[in-house]
């Protein structure tokens, strides 16, 4: 009998207000501090955040200059991990109507 692993979905969809922009370290892109309003992911199972409304987290955005602070956006995007640690990657970042 051959083993399979199965391998969840990893996507995670977030409201949220952009707090602070800070080039990263590695000078690729830049971490964003997120205040999150919704987590609007499909369901657990494929959103690997865990990120709760009223909470304050980080993301990483390769391209920054579309992010600007005490602006609100619906983040797309998906946890990437590797020996190091991981980090959450921004793929979409869309301006929430109605919302500066």
């Amino acid at each position: 009998m051959v083993a399979a692993m199965r391998i969840r979905p990893n996507r995670s969809t977030l409201d949220g207000e952009v707090i602070a922009i800070r080039r990263s370290p590695d000078g690729i892109g830049a971490d964003v501090e997120l205040r999150v309003m919704a987590n609007r992911s499909l369901g657990a199972a494929s959103d690997f955040t865990g990120a709760v409304a009223g909470q304050t987290m980080n993301v990483h955005a390769s391209v920054p200059e579309e992010l600007e602070p005490g602006a609100c956006y619906r983040l797309e995007g998906w946890v990437i991990g590797g020996p190091q640690g991981g980090r959450i990657v921004v793929e979409k970042a869309l301006p929430l109507p109605g919302r500066r």
